[in-house]
C-alpha cells in the first residue's frame, strides 16, 4: 500500500457505539440488547418440553439443563479468570464466542446422550438434538463470521411460541421484537444485515428441526 493511500471503507470495521452514548437511539438500542440477552433467551428452549406437557419430568429436565449451563458458565468464568480476562455476558467479540459455544454444544450433547440412554421422553431428547445441531452450525460459522446471537435467540423464542405453543393473538405484538432487535444490533454496529438474517434463519431452523424429529421419531422414543 502506498504511503499516502487510505484503506477502503469496506476494509474498515466501524467502531461500536459506546454504552454511555447519550442519544435516545443509542440508549434504546443498548436497552433492547440488554433486555433481550441471548444467553437468557436461549436457555428458555429447555423449558419447551414442559410447555408442551406441563408434567413433572419435563420440569426436572429443564432444571437439569439449567444446572448444567450454570456449571458450564462457572467453568468458563474460571477459565477467563485464569487468563486474566473479564467476562462479557453479551459475547460481542467473535473470538470470545468460540470457547463458550463449544462448551455449550458439548454439554447439551452429553446431557442429551444420557437422556437417550435412560430412555427419556422424545421431547426431552429431541430438544437436545435440535439445540446441539443448530448451535453446532452457529459455532462453525462463528469461527469465520460473526452471526447475530440476538436475532437467533429472538427468532427461536418467537418461532416456538407460534409453531409449538399456539399463543394466539397475543403473539402479534411480540413480532415487533424481531425487527427491533435487528435494528438495535445494526445501530450499535455489532453486525451487518446478513449476519442478523443468518441468525434468524438458524433460530427458526431449530424449531423446525425439533418439529420434524418429534414427527419422524427416528430414535423410536416415547413422544
Amino acid at each position: 500500500m502506498a504511503p499516502n493511500s487510505r484503506p477502503s471503507a469496506a476494509a474498515v470495521t466501524p467502531p461500536t457505539v459506546a454504552p454511555d452514548s447519550h442519544t435516545w437511539q443509542d440508549t434504546l438500542a443498548w436497552a433492547v440488547s440488554y433486555a433481550l440477552n441471548p444467553l437468557i433467551l436461549m436457555s428458555l428452549v429447555f423449558f419447551l418440553p414442559w410447555s408442551l406437557a406441563r408434567d413433572g419430568p419435563s420440569l426436572v429436565f429443564a432444571g437439569i439443563h439449567l444446572g448444567a449451563l450454570a456449571a458450564l458458565f462457572s467453568a468458563y468464568w474460571t477459565i477467563l479468570r485464569i487468563q486474566g480476562k473479564e467476562l462479557d455476558l453479551e459475547l460481542n467479540r467473535r473470538a470470545d464466542r468460540v470457547l463458550p459455544l463449544g462448551m455449550t454444544i458439548a454439554g447439551v450433547a452429553v446431557v442429551g446422550l444420557v437422556m437417550w440412554r435412560w430412555k427419556g421422553l422424545g421431547s426431552h431428547v429431541y430438544t437436545d438434538v435440535a439445540a446441539a445441531a443448530c448451535f453446532a452450525v452457529f459455532w462453525a460459522i462463528t469461527i469465520r463470521w460473526k452471526v447475530s446471537l440476538h436475532s437467533l435467540a429472538v427468532s427461536l423464542v418467537l418461532s416456538a411460541l407460534y409453531f409449538l405453543l399456539d399463543v394466539g393473538p397475543a403473539y402479534l405484538p411480540l413480532l415487533l421484537l424481531l425487527p427491533l432487535v435487528v435494528w438495535a444490533r445494526l445501530h450499535l454496529r455489532f453486525h451487518d444485515l446478513g449476519q442478523t438474517l443468518v441468525g434468524i434463519l438458524i433460530g427458526v431452523s431449530m424449531v423446525f428441526l425439533f418439529m420434524w424429529l418429534m414427527s419422524a421419531n427416528p430414535l423410536n422414543l416415547t413422544v
